[in-house]
This record gives structure tokens, C-alpha cells and sequence, in this order.
């Protein structure tokens, strides 16, 4: 990795010069101007949680005030305050070291199985934090890009001097072609302290080290630095950092001497003060990183309250978290309270009896898309929103998520395995118990006041679509934007999204409204004299898109107004319509006449 300069004369005699990677301080503030604060913090973290195939997520707010004493370093003293966590059930893996200790670069580039694809996901948190931490099976993690919490030498924090490999990393989710300084294919990590700059783990001289002998404190320079739990929970000399790891002790986990693993991973945040540790306001300047302090009052704001905006439907398309939970401890408790929790019921689903996660494996083998191989999987999902501590105590809603995952056509299979993208669509529609006629049967409810794009987790981009449309879309790294085909972007991102949206999402729009006209029109159970039957019989028709919605119309690019577009021929060929006349049967647009709701006479 070439994090100095250097030059010279090579052993044939050629001249040559080392190409500089960005500092990391630089590297991270460009990442903070163009990554949102707020609450998408919170969503890459369960986008990380996702991938290591989680169930369980929580977060929390702890404002209490933790012990200076016993700590890895004095500078560490002003991280033992407020704090944001984020904890879930899975496991780090190897990949999962390796990919965090990268802030430019993601080991997940090359698995499109992964959701959180993009190197600079994990440093949003820099937005609010200066030192993330993480303990995950049998590692604690610290990361120091300022390289003055483990040393307190704040002379040097440009991050010239960086042990994380950020080497040719895109502050804006550029693509890289994911190999190593050696080129070798694989990663060149071993296990131990902290991070060197040629990508091995170093001791405290500077030398590659296995964390199982004398060097495991790791309290060199390094920019992260690793501990082996055993000895990070030690209370004996000289390991005895007790007021650090009391830091970890929440959310009902309790690390005890000497313990060996921990069975999930839990990242500690510590809320940015205005001072570095260990400097007094006459000599200190604020954070290098970032010039935003975040208060606890911030986190419940900016974080919190954006989060829990989504809670209804965020958790929709994901492949394998069911449950989220946001709690909060106060500066005198010990105890942390709920104040929100979601949780996705899976009731029935259609398909065959596979996960998400196993269809896409079987779909998605050796690295490569199976060619000519599609699935469909209908999931009927209750979404449970619980508010202990609000009036509006508890909330449900049961939704028909539709997914079409893989593809049979060629081209299509062809541009996945070049992009590493998969050909996953889906959609969602709220439904409801009928009440009456001597049975029940989930039915449409009224459209959504404003349908939203998915690419598993929601983005902010409103469609103007009665239904809530997924795609496992090229999205710009900030996850705000879809690529979308124009004068200025002839990108082969933005052309993968103008085909998933032609070749899989129209389709698998038009197979809902199809299933949904087959659930809700049922002739055997609704009398056609029935007033409030021939009502019922029209919310099957909620969920057809209106091509005049103002959001579709708002421009000649518009991905909605497109997808609109592509439907339509389907539209007037499946047989979607169910009419009583000779008899009852099902007809095409095409094959029907249609009363105006406003007028007597009747149009083609």
C-alpha cells in the first residue's frame, strides 16, 4: 500500500514512483460530505447485520458515565461517556475483519449475496463518533484515525501514516478490482494486534505477530487496533482493563473474567466530544474527522425518529433479520428501556419452503447466476410495531410481498455476472381480513398515500406508486439516488437498471395485481347483488399504478414512469378483470368495455 512517497531506481534501472492513496483523515471527511447523516446510519448497520445473517438487532442510546481508571490508554478517558451502540446475533467472520478494517474498499464488491456492497457504509458513523469499537467472537476492535486515543500523539493525525488498508479505495463507492497490493487473490491478513501498512497484523515493534503471544495489548500507533478477549477482559496485570470493557457490559450481556468469545457482535460508537482526550481548551482543536458534536439529544433526533419514521416497512425485503429494537439508557441506570420494536411475522409463503437467503444460494452458485433459472416466492408478512413507552402502544400490518429472484433470460443473467448484480425484484401491498360473507380472506387495502423504492432497505425516493416497488438496483454510494439511463450517465450501472426494471420489476408488478384481482374477486363467495360485495370487489384494482401521479410525471427519466410504461402491454393482455356478465369469467382490458366513473357512457 502506498501510503508515502517514494521513489527510486528499480533493479532493471527504471526509474519509478509510488502512486499515493488518499489520507485517511481526508479520505473520511470526503465520505461524511457526501453521505447522509441521520438515520441511515442506523440502516448500514443493519445492512452489515443482514449479511452476517443476524435475526436479531438493537440499538441503543446508553448516556451513562463509565469508570477512567482501568483503561487501554489515559486518552481513552473521554470515550467512557455517552454512547451509541448497535448490536446483533451474528458472528463476525474472517471477511468481516478484513472488510471493516477497509474504508475505502469492501470485501463485499465481489458477493453479490452481500446487501451492504459499499466500502464507505460503515464510515457514516464517523458522522457522530471518532473512535468506533467492536467486540465480535473472540476480538475487541478499536479504530484511532486521528492516532491519539492509544497514543495521545496528536501531531500526527493527517493519516499519512494509516494501518488501515485504504489503499486505492473510492471515497464514493467506486469500483475497484478488489486485489491485493501483492497480487495475490487473497486478502494478506494474519491474526493479531494492530493493522501495518503492508496489510499484515503488527506488534508493538512494528512486526508481523500472532495475537496468542506477549503482544496482545496492541497499544502501538496503529489506526485499529485488536485485542483477544480473554485478555481484554483480564482484571490481572498487565492486562487489566476493566472500566474499558464495563463499557460493553449492556443490552443484558455481561463479559466476565477471562471470557473466551462472545456470541454476536456489538459495536460501541462513543458520541463525539469537542475536545480530543487528554487536552485542555487552550491548546486543543475540535476533532480532525468532523467538526459535528453529537449530543444524546442528537441521536434521539437525527437518528432515532428517522428511523422509527420506517419502521413499518423497513424490514420488508431484508433476506434475514426479523426482529430491531431501539432502547435507551439513562446516565443513573443500569437497565436500558425499549422504545421501539419491530417485528417481521412470516405467515405463509408460496414457492416452496426455502429462505430468501437459501433460493438465492442454490440461485447464485460458485459466484456465478445460474443461467435460465428464475423462482417466484409470495410471502405473506405481519409487520408488528410495538411503542412501550409512546400512546400508541402497538401497530400491525399485514402485507403480500411478491419476489421474483434470478431471471431465464440471457441477457440479463449475462449483465448480472458482469455487474455483480442479481436480478431480484419485489413487491409489496398492504392487505386486511374481509369482515362478513360466513368467511375471511385477506384483501387490498387502501393504496399507500406514497409507494417507496426499495433496494432492501428503503431509500428516500418516493415513486408515486400505490404499491412499494424492490430492486436489487445500482444505487449511487450514498444510497440516495438510483442510476438511471440519461445524457449524462451512460453508465453500465444505470443500464442494468433500466433492464431490471423492463425485464423483471413490470412483471412482477403485473403477477401481484394478478394475484391480488384472483384473492379479492372471489364470484363463489360475493352475490353480485351484494352493494357492499361489488365494493369490496373494487380494491382489487388498488394496486394499478396511475401514469399521471405527479412523481411519474415529474420527468422524462423517471424509473416509475418507465416501469409504468412496460406494464402496459401486459396490462391489456393478462386477463386481470373480472366481470359478471354471460355468466362471469376473467377479461383483458382489451377484451371489455369500461364505465367512467363520472358518466353514463360507456368507452372503450
Amino acid at each position: 500500500m502506498a501510503t508515502n512517497d517514494k521513489c527510486g531506481v528499480d533493479d532493471g534501472g527504471r526509474e519509478t514512483l509510488a502512486v499515493l492513496t488518499p489520507p485517511l483523515i481526508g479520505l473520511l471527511q470526503d465520505v461524511l460530505k457526501k453521505y447522509p447523516d441521520g438515520g441511515q446510519v442506523l440502516k448500514e448497520l443493519l445492512q452489515n447485520a443482514n449479511d452476517a445473517g443476524a435475526i436479531e438487532v438493537k440499538f441503543l442510546l446508553n448516556c451513562h458515565q463509565y469508570g477512567r481508571e482501568s483503561l487501554i490508554h489515559p486518552n481513552m478517558a473521554s470515550l467512557q461517556g455517552p454512547a451509541l451502540y448497535g448490536y446483533n446475533n451474528g458472528v463476525f467472520s474472517e471477511d468481516d475483519w478484513r472488510g471493516i478494517c477497509r474504508p475505502g474498499r469492501s470485501v463485499k464488491k465481489k458477493d453479490a449475496m452481500k446487501v451492504g456492497r459499499f466500502g464507505i457504509g460503515f464510515n457514516s458513523v464517523y458522522h457522530l463518533t471518532d473512535v468506533p469499537c467492536v467486540v465480535s467472537g473472540d476480538r475487541v476492535g478499536y479504530f484511532d484515525p486521528m492516532l491519539c486515543h492509544h497514543t495521545g500523539d496528536v501531531s500526527n493525525n493527517t493519516g499519512h501514516t494509516s494501518d488501515v488498508d485504504n489503499d486505492g479505495g473510492d471515497s464514493d463507492g467506486g469500483s475497484d478490482d478488489g486485489d491485493d497490493d501483492d497480487g495475490d487473490d487473497e486478502d494478506d491478513e494474519e491474526e493479531g494486534g494492530h493493522y501495518s501498512n503492508d496489510g499484515h497484523v503488527a506488534d508493538d515493534t512494528g512486526t508481523p505477530a500472532q495475537l496468542d503471544n506477549e503482544k496482545e495489548r496492541g497499544d502501538g500507533d496503529g489506526v485499529f487496533v485488536q485485542y483477544r478477549l480473554p485478555k481484554f477482559t483480564s482484571t490481572k496485570d498487565p492486562y487489566n482493563y476493566g472500566d474499558q470493557c464495563s463499557t460493553f457490559n449492556v443490552l443484558g450481556h455481561r463479559f466476565t473474567e477471562g471470557q473466551q468469545t462472545f456470541e454476536g457482535t456489538l459495536f460501541r460508537f462513543p458520541l463525539r466530544q469537542s475536545l480530543p482526550p487528554g487536552h485542555d481548551s487552550e491548546t486543543s482543536a475540535i476533532s480532525t474527522v468532523s467538526k459535528t458534536i453529537y449530543t444524546p439529544d442528537k441521536v434521539r433526533k437525527k437518528l432515532f425518529e428517522s428511523f422509527e419514521s420506517e419502521a413499518g416497512v423497513i424490514l420488508l425485503f431484508v433476506t434475514d433479520v426479523r426482529q430491531v429494537g431501539l432502547y435507551e439508557q439513562s446516565e443513573c441506570s443500569d437497565t436500558a428501556n425499549c422504545l421501539l420494536h419491530i417485528q417481521s411475522k412470516v405467515l405463509e409463503v408460496t414457492g416452496g419452503n426455502d429462505s430468501l437467503t437459501m433460493v438465492l444460494k442454490k440461485l447464485y452458485a460458485n459466484g456465478k447466476l445460474q443461467p435460465k433459472a428464475a423462482r417466484t416466492v409470495r410471502r405473506q408478512v405481519t409487520m408488528m410495531v410495538e411503542r412501550p413507552q409512546s400512546q400508541d402502544g402497538y401497530s400491525q400490518q399485514t402485507w403480500i410481498v411478491h419476489h421474483v429472484l434470478g431471471s431465464k433470460g440471457d441477457d440479463i443473467v449475462k449483465k448480472s455476472n458482469n455487474q455483480n448484480l442479481l436480478p431480484w425484484v419485489g413487491v409489496a401491498a398492504p392487505v386486511s381480513l374481509t369482515d362478513g360473507w360466513n368467511s375471511k380472506w385477506l384483501v387490498p387495502k387502501q393504496p399507500l398515500r406514497q409507494g417507496k423504492a426499495f433496494c432492501f432497505l428503503p431509500l428516500p425516493i418516493d415513486t408515486g406508486l400505490p404499491l412499494h416497488v424492490h430492486g436489487y438496483f445500482a444505487i449511487t454510494s450514498d444510497r440516495r439516488y438510483i442510476e438511471w439511463p440519461c445524457k449524462d450517465n451512460t453508465s453500465e450501472s444505470a443500464k442494468w437498471n433500466r433492464k431490471l426494471t423492463k425485464a423483471c420489476l413490470s412483471k412482477a408488478y403485473v403477477a401481484m395485481l394478478k394475484h391480488l384481482a384472483q384473492e379479492t374477486c372471489r364470484p363463489e363467495r360475493l352475490p353480485i347483488e351484494d352493494t357492499a360485495a361489488q365494493g369490496l370487489m373494487c380494491r382489487a384494482y388498488y394496486g394499478w399504478p396511475d401514469a399521471n401521479a405527479a412523481e411519474l410525471d415529474k420527468s422524462e427519466i423517471s424509473p416509475w414512469r418507465y416501469l409504468v410504461e412496460c406494464m402496459v402491454p401486459s396490462l391489456f393482455t393478462e386477463r386481470l378483470l373480472w366481470s359478471w356478465a354471460r355468466g362471469g369469467s376473467w377479461l383483458s382490458v382489451g377484451e371489455c368495455w369500461i364505465m367512467r366513473a363520472d358518466s353514463d357512457l360507456a368507452i372503450s
